[in-house]
């Protein structure tokens, strides 16, 4: 996997991600469950599970990479049934991304309201 300025980055663990996050956090009521019960660390999804409500409120995830090199606002991606399909995030810098993190939601949240849509 690319990192940022075009390193190499080793794998994430799924919810140490932006998108690992944005996508089951903003599925139908039980999915998520169903999706991470086979998930190796259930402490970690049990965390997941706790902040889903105030990730779905919010409407974006912010992951700060639990390397520190990267943070991120990520935001899921639906069809026009609602149904979530995909998710997309920016990434960058953690200083940068937390000074826009208002600016980038927003902008995400515009953006992929659009796609649901269009598509």
């Amino acid at each position: 996997m690319c990192g940022p300025r075009g390193t190499f980055s080793r794998r994430r663990p799924l919810l140490t991600t932006a998108a690992g996050k944005a996508m089951p956090a903003f599925l139908e009521e039980d999915e998520p469950n169903e999706l991470l019960v086979a998930h190796p660390d259930q402490n970690e999804v049990q965390s997941f599970l706790a902040e889903i409500g105030t990730i779905r409120e919010a409407g974006v995830v912010n992951v700060r990479s639990p390397f520190g090199d990267t943070s991120a606002v990520g935001c899921p991606v639906r069809d026009r049934a609602g149904h979530v399909v995909a998710a997309v995030v920016l990434a960058g810098d953690p200083d940068g991304i937390l000074k826009r993190r208002g600016e980038l939601s927003t902008l995400l949240e515009n953006a992929t309201g659009r796609w649901a849509t269009e598509s």
